[in-house]
């Protein structure tokens, strides 16, 4: 789905053009790994509950990190090594270009990648043709935007996201309880309903909205006329009429055992044991979009 979302909102920025057929690449194995090997649960929760992987990666992008290592450990493997007949330099191309793009979904520093790109585009030196690195900068927003993407899907497919995320939360929050640690912001069983509703409102008004925004500067019109649209659409569906049933069962739902998680494996070759590459191992990857990738939008999927 985040592919999926990369590649159309790739297509439609004005940076598309001017990167070559390796970038293109390289972005897609980045969207399609940038999430591999996730177990759900979040940065905060791996730094305060001291897993292996925070000792590893010293508390700094902790999950990104491990992802864009998983992809290249995956990589090593027989059979697995797509770059395997590229020349040296691309092959340096390539990782460099993934990585970075990995390590900028980092939710830790979105308000500061926003600030930067705000400040790169507007200013005179600001040139997609000539420049790379503004080149690059726009790639790190549309993949951002793609991973925060179900936000501009049409309401109910935008909904489902939504409970699967929660559901990821609250089971985070069950075992920091369990371990004796703080629970995360987002991941307190607070059983009130028309709280959530109103803090998605707002995720989407201030968090999404904004980056979105900065992206349609430098994309095609037809972005801000299906992204921007649904987004506003859907922030204002979150508070009308009744809540769906099946948000007041998950929000309501009391506390629950759940899987010790600190003591998963670290090794990409076990933790991935049974699950296709590029999934979420804690969810099913839904089959919905059905179009060829970069020929319909993501609401279209």
């Amino acid at each position: 789905v985040v592919c999926h979302s990369t590649h159309w909102l790739g297509m439609r920025s004005k940076a598309y053009t001017a990167m070559g057929e390796n970038l293109h690449v390289a972005t897609d194995i980045a969207a399609l790994a940038h999430d591999v090997g996730h177990f759900g649960r979040n940065n905060a929760f791996c730094s305060s509950a001291s897993h292996d992987l925070a000792l590893i990666y010293n508390d700094r992008a902790i999950l990104e990190n491990m992802h864009s290592a998983t992809c290249f450990q995956i990589m090593k493997t027989l059979g697995c090594d797509i770059l395997a007949a590229s020349s040296r330099e691309n092959r340096r191309l390539y990782r460099d270009h993934i990585v970075s793009l990995i390590l900028a979904t980092d939710m830790a520093t979105h308000f500061d990648f926003l600030g930067k790109f705000r400040v790169r585009v507007a200013g005179s030196e600001f040139n997609l043709q000539d420049n790379a690195e503004d080149r690059r900068i726009v790639t790190h927003c549309y993949l951002k935007a793609a991973d925060l993407g179900h936000a501009a899907l049409p309401f109910d497919m935008h909904e489902r996201w939504a409970f699967r995320l929660l559901n990821e939360f609250y089971e985070q929050g069950d075992e920091e309880r369990q371990l004796g640690i703080p629970v995360s912001p987002m991941c307190e069983r607070s059983g009130n309903v028309a709280d959530f509703r109103e803090s998605q409102k707002g995720f989407l008004q201030f968090v999404i909205m904004p980056l979105f925004k900065e992206l349609v500067t430098v994309s095609v019109p037809e972005v801000s006329e299906t992204c921007l649209t649904r987004i506003e659409c859907n922030a204002e569906e979150w508070i009308k009429g009744e809540p769906n049933e099946e948000l007041v069962q998950i929000i309501k739902a009391p506390a629950k055992p759940v899987k010790n998680t600190v003591a998963l494996p670290l090794s990409p070759k076990r933790r991935l044991k049974g699950k296709k590459v590029g999934a979420r191992v804690d969810e099913d990857v839904p089959n919905e979009h059905g179009a060829a990738a970069g020929n319909s939008p993501p609401a279209e999927r």
